[in-house]
C-alpha cells in the first residue's frame, strides 16, 4: 500500500495568540445544583451546559483555543 504522509509547512501555520484572554475570551464555570449541570460561560456570551466534568473541561480548552481563530474569520 502506498501511503503519503503530508507534513504541515510551518510557514503556512495559523498564528494563534498565546493567550485567549488577548481577544477577550475568559471562560468561567459554575455548578447548577437544581439541574446537576456544569455551566460554562465565556465573556463572548457563549454558554455550554453538561452534566459531565470531562466534557466541561474539554469544551473549555477547545473554546479557548478555537475562539480566537473564529474572531479572525469574522474580521
Amino acid at each position: 500500500m502506498n501511503m503519503h504522509i503530508f507534513k504541515r509547512n510551518p510557514a503556512t501555520a495559523v498564528a494563534v495568540p498565546s493567550s485567549a484572554r488577548e481577544l477577550g475570551h475568559r471562560v468561567e464555570s459554575t455548578f447548577d445544583y437544581s439541574t446537576c449541570h456544569f455551566v460554562l460561560t465565556c465573556t463572548c456570551t457563549t454558554r455550554f451546559e453538561t452534566n459531565h466534568i470531562d466534557e466541561a473541561l474539554e469544551w473549555s480548552e477547545m473554546h479557548k483555543a478555537m475562539a480566537p481563530l473564529a474572531d479572525q474569520l469574522s474580521a
